[in-house]
Parts: C-alpha cells; structure tokens; sequence
C-alpha cells in the first residue's frame, strides 16, 4: 500500500540553508490553446533571486501543462546551477505523479517522469504540494505570461509588482 502525498501548506516556508526552492504554475486560458508558465526560486533568506514568465504551447489538460512548466523550472535551475532544488506547486495531482504514485494512467505522464528522474540523477529533488495561498507568485508570473508572447526572465532589477506578490507569498 502506498502513500499518496498530502495536501501542502498555507503558508510559505524557506528552505533549509543551502537547498533552493523553485515555485511554479500554469495559467491556462482559450481551451488550452493560451498556456503560460510561471516560476521563481529563492533561497533559504526568502531572497528571490530568479523569476521567469514565459508562454508555453497548447495543453490538453491542465495536469500537462503543470508537468509542462515544473519541467521548464526544473531546467532553467540547472543552468543556473541552483542546486540542490525542492519544486513547490499547487497542483496536488503533479506531485502525485512526480512521486510515482500514478504511474501507468497516461503515456505523456510517464514519459515526463522519466524526464524528471533524469533530473533527479543531477541535483537533489523533491515534489511538494503547496496551497494556491503560498504560491501567488508563481501563479502571477503565470498569468503575466499568457499576457505577454515573449518569455521574461529575471536575475535582478525585478518588477516592483512581482516583489508586491512575493512578499504576500511570504505572510
């Protein structure tokens, strides 16, 4: 019998010194055909220090398109060498198939899996769910993408109302 992961919390956490944590969401509008990622990382000091919004293809389900923009994140961090990596979403179901928990329901699911635990043989990485509370950054990177065709990407210098959401994020 396996234990599938329970609900996350309200409330944003840091992660401990020396791992990063990645927040990510989807926005997804016009039936699937208007998709946008959003996620940032920030450290154990609940300093930002990366934040991107970025228009993605069209998504069948909205599962998809989560797994979709973890993927982009997780990507994005090992470029940018933010390692060891815990990804935070608010998509409960994601992590249950990032946990191996519904392996076998769809063939595109597995196949991002197996993507992910390539992921996992490079920097440490663990799955968790977090409440749409704690993850209101992410989720207005993820709208500011399906408003904007170019991808955004910030290292420094980030938008003043993007700081506003973060440190909402953090109360």
């Amino acid at each position: 019998m396996s234990v599938l992961p329970k609900e996350g919390d309200k409330r944003w956490i840091p992660p401990c010194r020396g791992i990063f944590r990645l927040d990510v969401d989807v926005s997804i509008h016009a039936n699937g055909n208007l998709v946008g990622a959003g996620f940032l990382v920030r450290d154990h000091e609940r300093t930002v220090l990366a934040a991107a919004a970025r228009r993605i293809g069209r998504t069948e389900t909205t599962l998809m398109g989560e797994l979709h923009s973890i993927l982009l994140g997780v990507g994005f961090c090992m470029e940018q060498d933010f390692c060891p990596l815990e990804v935070f979403t608010d998509s409960l179901l994601a992590v249950h198939v990032l946990s191996e928990k519904t392996r076998g329901i769809d063939s595109l699911c597995d196949d991002l899996y197996d993507a992910f635990i390539s992921a996992k043989e490079k920097i440490v990485l663990d799955f968790k769910h977090v409440r749409r509370e704690a993850n209101r950054a992410a989720h207005f990177l993820a709208n500011l993408a399906v408003c904007v065709p170019d991808a955004m990407i910030w290292r420094s210098d980030f938008p003043s109302s993007l700081l506003d959401i973060v440190h909402r994020d953090l109360n």
